[in-house]
């Protein structure tokens, strides 16, 4: 039987199949460290339209205390003008996952983190979302 953070990522998992269309989004169900959506739609300011997104969780039973801060998009992409943008990571010093053709995305939610079961109840992946595309409008206006 799924732990509840087991229960809140496969909700969660349900919520992004219905935004982004259930082949587009992978769930790691065998470690449950990982969420995956192919096609992830960028911001406006970005050179790109879209990129694989991943979301890892470093430790799923801490997830109802801890929130998600490694999110990771594809290598190469840049802002409208060429930059790249900042809180954007290609190299390996803050990128872990680099030799993959990854890039982390630096964001860090500092406050209103209440996940709950059922998910649509608290904080969810969707709220999480839209945290990271301001995030990434704003680093590609920095840039």
């Amino acid at each position: 039987m799924p732990s509840d953070a087991q229960n809140w990522l496969l909700e969660n998992g349900n919520l992004l199949s219905q935004k982004f269309g259930g082949d587009k989004v992978i769930i790691d169900g065998s470690h449950w460290s990982f969420i995956l959506i192919h096609g992830y739609p960028l911001p406006v300011n970005w050179k790109q339209s879209r990129s694989r997104l991943l979301i890892r969780f470093l430790d799923i039973s801490r997830i109802f205390s801890i929130p998600p801060n490694n999110f990771y998009l594809d290598s190469g992409l840049r802002t409208l003008n060429g930059t790249v943008p900042t809180h954007y990571f290609e190299g390996e010093g803050y990128n872990d996952l680099s030799q993959y053709g990854l890039a982390r995305f630096s964001l860090h939610i500092k406050k209103g983190w209440k996940p709950t079961i059922p998910c649509t109840m608290g904080v969810n992946l969707l709220d999480v979302l839209e945290m990271l595309d301001k995030g990434m409008y704003e680093a590609a206006e920095e840039a």
